[in-house]
């Protein structure tokens, strides 16, 4: 029909005049160029996509600070450079297996995991980790929960080794106890003056110091007549002992 374009079934192109079928070639074309326009957009939005993607993997694979992501299962799935280098294992030592395996303290690799899979931020959390040497390292960890469509998928956590400022901090407690120790035991002597009492006071103030499980403090008493004999006092264990 004059002024109208057919199509025929085993020939795409249009059948009609000329004119039809310049415009329709002209309109194909059009369409052609803005899908591969729109083709070459996405090729590039992809590159661009992977090419980020690499950088943020390096970015954690090589980041100062211990990564790990923990699986609902309790299955370490994947862990930076700095976290495997800071407890001495090879990755394959260390991925794939129970974070329960590497944790001194019994139990606790559970709770921690319970607390974020319920949804807890765990921040600044002292753990006591064991190494491949089987020296242990306190670490703080601070971790948080992905959920994805409400079911919980892995923790997201940095592990940062604290061993040297732990020590120190508990040096310095010990010497505070200390010197807290020697205080009580001065202001209570300073105002005694029974014997047996000031023995006793020394004796539990020189258990307390040196951490033992008892201690036992043996003196002689001598009478006005000079007859003298030797008592004891005890402490941390009883006088029946």
């Amino acid at each position: 029909v004059h002024g109208h374009a057919a199509f025929d079934e085993e020939d795409p192109l249009p059948i009609g005049d000329a004119s039809d079928r310049t415009r329709m070639t002209a309109r194909l074309e059009r369409r052609l160029q803005r899908l591969q326009r729109e083709l070459q957009r996405r090729k590039v939005l992809e590159s661009e996509l992977a090419e980020r993607e690499m950088e943020l993997g390096d970015f954690l694979e090589n980041a100062v600070v211990g990564l790990h992501k923990i699986d609902t299962n309790g299955i370490v799935t994947w862990a930076n450079r700095a976290e495997l280098d800071m407890l001495g294992y090879a990755p394959d030592e260390f991925i794939g297996r129970p974070v329960a395996d590497f944790v001194v303290q019994a139990g606790q690799a559970a709770s921690l995991l319970e607390r974020v899979k319920s949804g807890e931020t765990l921040r600044d959390e002292h753990v006591q980790m064991r190494c491949k040497n089987g020296a242990t390292k306190d670490v703080v960890i601070n971790s948080s929960p992905l959920f994805v469509d409400g079911k919980f998928i892995c923790t997201r956590s940095s592990m940062r080794d604290v061993t040297t400022q732990w020590s120190m901090e508990g040096y310095l407690r010990g010497e505070a106890e200390k010197w807290e120790i020697l205080h009580r035991t001065g202001t209570t002597l300073a105002g005694q003056l029974d014997l047996e009492h000031v023995v006793q006071t020394a004796t539990d103030a020189a258990v307390q110091l040196t951490g033992a499980q008892f201690g036992a403090f043996f003196y002689n008493v001598t009478k006005p007549d000079g007859d003298s004999f030797m008592l004891y006092t005890l402490s941390g264990a009883p006088r029946e002992a």
